[in-house]
């Protein structure tokens, strides 16, 4: 018999919460949609917004590691950014990105 996981509960976020980054860089942000075990959960639709900057991709999906990926590109000017994971029924993973 195999264990399939429950539906998602939560977005993890798999990088660190703040991010010190050079101006005009790019980063590779990742989440994880989560069961209330834990166990990843795949299919997950996540939506990411940046307050300046550019995204790669608005939405993806996240696949059966449960981890869904955007790289985030900041401008070439020091400044600081929040880029937001959201899904359907979920709390928003926010990530701090500072530029400098």
């Amino acid at each position: 018999m195999t264990a399939t996981p429950g539906p998602a509960a939560a977005l993890s976020k798999m990088v660190p919460d703040s991010l010190v980054v050079a101006p005009g860089a790019s980063t590779l942000l990742t989440v994880r949609a989560v069961d209330q075990f834990g166990n990843p959960v795949a299919g997950v639709v996540v939506s990411w917004a940046a307050t300046g900057g550019a995204l790669t991709v608005t939405t993806t999906t996240t696949g059966s590691s449960g981890n869904a990926e955007v790289v985030f590109t900041s401008e070439t000017t020091p400044r600081s950014y929040t880029v937001t994971a959201t899904a359907p029924g979920l709390d928003a993973a926010a990530f701090s990105i500072v530029a400098r």
